[in-house]
């Protein structure tokens, strides 16, 4: 009986503690409709492009042409204001309805320097609009190429890629979309879209983004309007990146390494039908055809192949995506050494890549090295001498002698559907239905392409 009472009394206890706590557990969990107006503390006027987050979640917007906002956000929780140009600012919410904020412009924005055709500027002086990042925001990206890194680092700046072989990814960058049409009568619509990419200039030399190791990388400038014709002439027409590369400092030698090892793996795989599905299906477009079901397609046939443990007899047709793609591994190594005296600054760095494929068989291995080296013959006379050398090894599987059809990729979706990929014996099921892209793949031949690029400027 005791023991009952007991239990009773703590059953109600525990009750009255549940009935305490969910009032205030419903007031945490509480959102509220946020709005406002987002300003300049310099001169009042609203900012537009302004993002507004709550603080640890993935909930934001961002204001309007004419700096208002509208966002949901817990009682107590913490919106960040952050927009370029402008100092990041945090608010707490207290329940409020209306937030009005006031952006402080960020003072270290504007006088930054940035490389503007002939010369540097502060950004405070500028009246052309130009973008800039930096060499260090690059390198946090283990990616293979310089385009990759810039991707959603800088406002107007489109970068396209369209995928690839390793070593080749091919990549198209927009400076404020498309500014110009090309005339091309082989193109079905008129025109060449492709020839839209902005000029890259390399330490004053015309160069291929590609070409040049994200690790010597001292900044990237972008400059977006029309008067950067007015320096590099037409071919400005669609925006200019300019790359400066790093240089000594002078002082003590200084000794970097920065490298990486990566894992690629291919995203958003089909997901191919499921075989009995896939069988059925068949019936339905022989029956609704008025045709005679192929005794493959018989239930007798489809039950066979489904509870079938014997796959060498009864293959699994679509398999070509879990056979062909891998797990492809890629490193990157750079190491640099730096130093000098005022009077001559030497900058030496060498780098290696290996990227294999997510497809075996493909494959690109990089050697380079840069050698920047300043003088200062006097006080008005500096005399910079830059030497650069890459070398590219890539490899790629074809189908046919000539090697104009390097791409056994496409077999995947014109394969066979119920051919074994590859017996124990080392031989390749065939059938009449299609090819055996691992049979291509593995046997059908490869393309070796090797390129060496040297490179030299002398200016004082």
């Amino acid at each position: 009986m005791f023991q009952n009472l007991s239990r009773n009394a703590l059953l109600s206890r525990g009750l009255l503690i549940a009935a305490l706590l969910l009032p205030g557990l419903g007031a945490f969990a509480q959102n509220i409709a946020v709005k406002g107006t987002v300003t300049s503390a310099t001169d009042n006027g609203s900012v537009p492009g302004v993002n507004i987050v709550v603080k640890n979640t993935l909930t934001g917007t961002s204001t309007d042409a004419d700096g208002k906002y509208e966002i949901n956000a817990p009682s107590n929780g913490i919106l960040v204001f952050s927009g370029i140009g402008y100092v990041t600012q945090e608010v707490a919410v207290n329940g409020r309805a209306t937030i009005d904020i006031k952006l402080a412009a960020d003072t270290k924005q504007l006088e930054e320097v940035v490389v503007v055709g002939y010369g540097t500027q502060k950004r405070n002086a500028l009246t052309n609009s130009v973008s800039q990042i930096s060499g260090e925001a690059i390198t946090k990206r283990p990616v293979s190429n310089i385009q990759q890194s810039m991707q959603g680092l800088m406002p107007g700046v489109t970068v396209l890629d369209q995928g690839g072989s390793p070593g080749k990814s091919n990549t198209n960058i927009r400076v404020r979309g498309i500014t110009t049409f090309n005339i091309n009568g082989s193109s079905t619509s008129g025109y060449d879209l492709g020839k839209n990419d902005a000029l890259v200039i390399v330490d004053g030399i015309e160069q291929r983004l590609s070409d040049i190791n994200p690790d010597d990388i001292e900044s990237i400038s972008v400059l977006k309007d029309a008067s950067s014709t007015a320096i590099y002439g037409s071919r400005a027409t669609n925006g200019v990146i300019l790359v400066t590369t790093k240089r000594a400092k002078g002082g003590k030698v200084q000794v970097d390494y920065h490298g990486y090892y990566a894992v690629q793996k291919s995203n958003n795989v089909p997901k191919m039908m499921g075989i009995e599905a896939y069988m059925r299906e068949q019936v339905a477009a022989y029956t609704n055809a008025g045709l005679a079901v192929p005794a493959r397609f018989t239930e007798e046939s489809i039950q066979a192949y489904v509870h079938a443990t014997d796959r060498e007899k009864y293959p699994m047709p679509n398999t070509w995506f879990e056979t062909m793609l891998r797990s492809a591994p890629q490193q990157n190594h750079t190491i640099s050494v730096a130093g000098g005296t005022d009077m001559i600054r030497t900058r030496l760095s060498a780098r290696f890549q290996d990227q294999q494929g997510v497809i075996a068989g493909y494959s690109n291995k990089i050697g380079e090295f840069r050698l920047n080296t300043d003088y200062n013959v006097s006080k008005r006379i500096r005399v910079s001498g830059d030497i650069n050398y890459r070398y590219a090894r890539a490899l790629n599987p074809t189908v046919n002698n000539s090697g104009q059809n390097p791409q056994p990729l496409n077999h995947f979706f014109h394969g066979t559907l119920w051919a074994v990929p590859k017996y124990p014996d080392g031989t390749y099921g065939l059938s009449t239905q299609g090819n055996n892209p691992l049979m291509f793949n593995e046997i059908g031949g490869a393309v070796k392409t090797s390129d060496g690029l040297p490179g030299g400027l002398c200016q004082g």
